[in-house]
């Protein structure tokens, strides 16, 4: 048995030529895969309608580094990096009316979400 994501280990097989059909093996632990609730909270993200902005609000004293958005065919549209601020608002007048995925960095995490603005 090789844990194969030991870097300490240095691993090296000397084989003959043959076929060997009983030579991997898959192993389960009892861990589940998931997204933890405090890191789906921390950024809250929504279109603000009558003031055309996206607004994004951080929480747990986030700050956000940079905001990207792209379109569905994965084309950058908007880009703010540096602001390190908590709460942000970007002007979505000049976009057209259509789903983005919006993508948040903070100094502590990275959220991506889809929104759909409106006109």
């Amino acid at each position: 048995y090789y844990n194969l994501t030991d870097t300490a280990t240095s691993i090296s097989l000397d084989l003959t030529a043959g076929e060997y059909k009983d030579r991997f093996y898959i192993t389960f632990t009892n861990s589940t895969l998931g997204v933890d609730d405090e890191l789906l909270n921390a950024v809250q993200l929504y279109e603000d309608g009558q003031a055309k902005e996206l607004v994004i609000k951080t929480t747990q004293n986030n700050t956000i580094t940079s905001v990207k958005m792209y379109n569905l065919l994965g084309q950058e549209v908007v880009s703010v990096v540096g602001n390190q601020k908590e709460n942000m608002r970007i002007s979505t007048q000049k976009l057209a009316a259509t789903v983005y995925i919006v993508k948040v960095k903070t100094n502590e995490t990275v959220f991506s979400k889809k929104i759909l603005i409106t006109e």
